[in-house]
């Protein structure tokens, strides 16, 4: 070791390694870790792994399937890791699996499960950040599970693949210009097809399905628009022996080889397994294909058995292995790894590997157990909701190596050139993350260190809307913190080393998982005076875009601390405003600067509550240019009218479409500056009917640069101004990045940031004049209570009529609309009509948008809507439901008059709707049923269990009874209990014990509850009670 690193130093001296290069290599934890080692050749791999730190290096991925359960089975709904659901394991918020892999200097995840119908951007881009390329497979849903799939046709994979994979693209594979997201580097078409379609004794029906499948990929990337370069495509086999497959005669059969080169006779010979290609197989093997394997050998044994073969057979094909990890016998891991790194680095086709694999699989049980870097501790970090099952986030704990003294987590970092793994820190709550609240504080006091307690008090005070100024004062203060009453009060006095920002707004908190921000904006929708149907259009299409708009009003409305009215569990967080900048404020908060906030009644109100005549000039001034196309044509007519606004957006459109002050048009007291006119077609004409060719290039020039281009020949650009007569026609001829400019790659359509938050009031009446068949004195009356709501009914209904196709979102009345494509994702009912059961009104209109996809799931979903909402009504029979789902009526007065009369409908008290008192959960849920009744006896029987479940016995029924006849809510109940009421008599020797019907499931998961969260360790039960789950319960 100690000539390696004096090889190294001869390296640098003789400028084979920059000092730059040289100070980053020592600077690596795990340099640090190699000058510990002792063996030799061990000490020689490292030195190769650091002197290649830096360059391209080979592929070090770690397998990724961190299924959050502790016991076999357990029922996972779904095994889609990356998507936004698993966001609590693997985000910067949550447990930070993703993170923590950069930790041990991991390049690379490889992944299994995927649910077509979850968006994985925010995987992608979480993973791309951290310098990870991703490796995602398609799962066997396609291939073996579903209804239909390919082994029910014949192993023809085509159409079941191809739909699969298209909706991976439109999932977040792609990217808004059709290129594939940057961090994914390989697609996994099937894991370890040769074991199960069907298994390595039919290769005929195994490279059948492979071929069929692949060409269905490409097949998906053609519909899907795919352009740039394209991500490779490989088929991960296992290292097993296929006899029956062709082989390469000089080596004989081979561990994994056989099926390789099968699939690539399949591939270029598909005819022969009575499959007909709609694409070009060979020449994308020969540009896009790439070799993969899984293995639990050694990387000795891959060098003997497998890679010379390899190369000789495939010379031009790369491969990976995509599961590596020797287990049998125990070895040191760190040094296998480091072997089998070395020969990909030695290799011109070996890409490198994905150690197998980052977590524990405790459900598949046996053997698979003998794998994971990490298993899981006993501290829950939290609970998530995973696709409508509740889990716990276990802390990670590392396996130990059996082999070695090094844990597995270090093997790998050492192997990985990563950094070891303080494993005390894991299963501690982490300040960085816990909640803001009094319990949150607890678990950090909890630690006793003053560091850490500074770090919640960082992010109170940046909660808070405040920045720290003075370092020491912030750990002098954390040390002196004891409660989290006396935190806020201190804060509230405004220490001197806090800095508070004058101009703040409420925003969704990017870190925090889609479904909590969901929750919070229900929370603050139901709290506002604010109607959140009302978010305007722009703001409507992405969930983040809605929540910013809705978190932002609610906290303009209610104000006071932001832990109370802007924190909602952290799913918002307030932020800096910077006046006059856009920076770090997405352009769907509604804030308090003119320049900046939303053009809507919201942020009017926002800006006129801050009673300052200029701030509200400002904001006039850009409605006046935004939204009216037009100009200010007296200062002090504006000044005069913005000291006495009108109350609401609607009036301030109305008066200044009929101020003298503002001009439209061509009229000649406008005097229009080129450089200062709207980017509109209303700012172009102004422009050009002045007829001075020179005004309108300067004009141009302003267009040219907003899509991100540079004038290098003006001549070029005069010409151009020559040949239009609109915004369009300038526009058109800029699509093509003429040569006479020069242009930005990463230019999109987006505003500068002196004219942020660009947008068009897309109006009622232009709607509604172009509308086919619908008359807009058809909006329903929940609709007309403001502009905004008819503008949302009226539009899409428009769209829906037009073809389903959104209202030109470049262009609208011929002016440009500054905004990316997004998916349109509501929250709850709105006066948008769409195809959604779930959100679109409960109309004519919403009926017909549901009714004509023609999928009987969705008409049944919009019918419970209409049972539960307009009839007020509960279904007693789904089945009854679904049959007549299938067949629905044609309108909705139809609709209404069948379920009227339906007998599965049932209405009021009728007693097929009650729950029963008796046998209804002792719960907030069960209590809601037995009060809906509005009957005093079912509430009396329920409240005796409750009673009898704290150890009493009712003595007085006319206590009781008098007793239900008042309970207003479930909490009343549990309160009467804790003061034991003298209707009843109490056990003073009661005790909680377990109910005698339980079933042994029941009785694990009520010890594993107990035991996560009593302060009692549950390690210290007595010998004597531990001979059953019974008795340690």
């Amino acid at each position: 070791l100690k000539r390696g690193v004096n090889q190294l130093r001869t390296l640098q001296a003789a400028s084979l390694l920059s000092p730059s290069a040289t100070a980053s290599i020592q600077s690596m934890a795990g340099w640090s870790l190699a000058t510990r080692l002792l063996s030799p050749p061990v000490g020689r791999l490292m030195l190769l792994l650091v002197i290649n730190a830096g360059a391209n290096d080979v592929m070090k991925g770690i397998a990724y399937t961190p299924a959050p359960l502790k016991q076999v089975g357990g029922g996972l709904p779904l095994d889609d890791f990356m998507s936004e659901a698993a966001k609590p394991l693997w985000g910067p918020d949550g447990r930070g699996d993703l993170a923590m892999m950069k930790h041990l200097g991991a390049n690379a995840v490889r992944l299994y499960g995927n649910d077509p119908r979850q968006d994985h951007r925010s995987f992608f881009d979480e993973a791309h950040g951290l310098g990870l390329d991703v490796i995602p497979g398609l799962s066997d849903w396609p291939f073996v599970q579903m209804e239909g799939n390919c082994m029910q046709t014949g192993y023809d994979c085509f159409e079941q693949v191809k739909e699969a994979y298209l909706g991976n693209l439109r999932n977040g594979w792609l990217l808004p210009d059709g290129t594939y997201h940057p961090a994914l580097t390989q697609i996994i078409v099937i894991n370890e097809p040769d074991l199960k379609l069907p298994g390595i004794t039919d290769p005929w029906n195994v490279t059948r399905g492979l071929i069929s499948a692949i060409d269905g990929m490409l097949s998906a990337e053609q519909e899907a628009g795919v352009t740039g370069d394209r991500v490779n495509f490989t088929v991960t086999f296992s290292f097993g022996i296929c006899y029956s497959c062709r082989q390469n005669s000089a080596f004989g059969a081979k561990p994994g080889l056989g099926q390789m080169v099968q699939l690539h006779y399949g591939m270029f010979n598909p005819w022969e397994f009575s499959y007909t290609p709609k694409n070009d197989l060979t020449a994308f093997f020969e540009t896009r294909f790439t070799n993969s394997f899984n293995t639990q050998n050694s990387a000795a044994d891959i060098e003997l058995l497998f890679l010379a073969a390899y190369q000789d057979t495939f010379p031009s094909t790369p491969i990976f292995i995509g599961e590596f990890h020797a287990t049998q016998p125990a070895r040191d891991q760190a040094g296998d790894i480091l072997q089998i790194l070395d020969i990909a680095r030695a290799s011109s086709l070996f890409l490198g590997v994905s150690f197998f694999e980052y977590q524990v699989r405790y459900d598949k049980g046996g053997h698979e157990m003998d794998y994971g870097i990490f298993g899981l501790g006993n501290y829950s970090l939290e609970q998530f909701d995973y696709f409508g099952s509740i889990f716990d986030v276990w802390c990670l704990q590392p396996i130990t190596n059996a082999a070695s003294s090094t844990s597995l987590p270090d093997s790998v970092a050492l192997a990985f050139g990563g950094e070891s793994v303080d494993a005390a820190m894991l299963c501690l709550a982490d300040p960085s993350k816990v909640p803001l609240t009094a319990e949150g504080l607890g678990l950090i006091l909890a630690q006793s260190d003053a560091a850490h307690t500074a770090v919640f008090v960082t992010r109170v005070v940046q909660q808070s809307g405040g920045s720290i100024t003075d370092s020491q004062g912030l750990l002098n203060f954390s040390a002196s913190v004891t409660t989290f009453d006396y935190l806020l009060a201190s804060l509230a006095s405004e220490p001197s080393w806090v800095t508070w920002d004058a101009l703040v707004a409420c925003m969704a908190n990017r870190l925090s998982f889609e479904g909590a921000v969901g929750l919070a904006v229900e929370k603050a929708c139901d709290a506002t005076w604010f109607n959140c149907s009302n978010v305007p259009p722009e703001c409507s299409a992405d969930a983040w875009d809605f929540a910013d708009y809705v978190l932002s009003v609610h906290y303009n409305e209610k104000g006071g601390p932001a832990l109370s009215n802007c924190y909602f569990d952290g799913a918002a967080t307030l932020t800096r405003v910077d006046e006059g900048s856009s920076q770090g404020v997405p352009s769907c908060v509604v804030t308090k600067d003119p320049s900046t906030t939303p053009l809507t009644d919201e942020g009017f109100q926002a800006v006129l509550s801050m009673g300052v005549v200029a701030r509200t000039v400002e904001f006039i001034r850009r409605v006046v240019v935004e939204m009216l196309g037009a100009m200010v044509s007296d200062e002090s007519q504006l000044s005069s009218f913005a000291s006495s606004p009108p109350g609401s957006m609607y009036d301030l459109t109305q008066l200044l479409s009929e101020a003298s002050w503002v001009c439209f048009g061509n009229a000649t007291v406008c005097l229009p500056d080129p450089k200062s006119l709207p980017l509109t077609d209303t700012g172009f004409q102004q422009v050009s009917s002045q007829q001075n060719e020179t005004r309108l290039a300067e004009f141009a020039l302003r267009v040219v640069e907003h899509f991100g281009g540079q004038v290098v020949d003006p001549s070029g650009l005069l010409e151009l101004c020559r040949n239009v007569t609109s915004l369009v026609d300038l526009v058109s001829g800029l699509e093509s990045r003429p040569a006479w400019a020069a242009w930005e790659d990463a230019a999109a359509c987006i505003a500068k940031d002196e004219a942020d938050s660009s947008s068009v009031a897309l109006t009622l009446e232009y709607a509604c004049l172009y509308m086919n068949a619908f008359s807009c004195a058809s909006i329903p009356d929940q609709c007309t209570s403001s502009l905004m709501d008819s503008m949302d009914y009226a539009l899409s209904v428009y769209t829906l009529e037009h073809g389903g196709e959104v209202l030109p979102n470049c262009y609208f009345q011929g002016t440009l609309i500054f905004a990316r494509p997004r998916v349109v994702q509501l929250v709850g009912p709105t006066c948008v009509v769409s195809k959604d059961p779930l959100t679109t009104p409960l109309t004519d209109e919403g009926y017909q948008a549901v009714i004509t996809q023609q999928d009987t799931e969705q008409t049944a979903s919009f019918i419970h809507r209409v049972v539960d909402e307009r009839l007020n009504a509960t279904i007693v029979d789904a089945s009854e439901l679904a049959m007549f789902a299938a067949s629905p009526p044609s309108s909705m007065y139809d609709l209404l008059l069948l379920l009227e009369g339906a007998s599965w409908v049932c209405s009021g008290n009728r007693s097929a709707c009650w729950a029963d008192p008796s046998t209804v959960s002792l719960t907030e849920a069960g209590f809601q049923r037995i009060l809906a009744q509005n009957f005093s006896v079912p509430m009396a029987t329920f409240v005796a269990r409750v009673v009898e479940h704290y150890g009493g016995r009712v003595v007085s029924q006319g206590g009781l009874d008098g007793f239900a006849a008042s309970v207003k809510s479930f909490e009343d109940i549990i309160t009467e209990m804790e003061e034991q009421p003298r209707w009843a008599v109490w056990s003073p020797e009661a005790a909680c014990i377990l109910d005698s019907t339980s079933d042994a499931a029941v009785v694990g998961l009520t010890l594993e509850y107990a035991c996560h969260h009593a302060w009692f360790n549950c390690s210290h039960i007595p010998e004597m009670c531990l001979r059953s789950d019974w008795d340690k319960a």
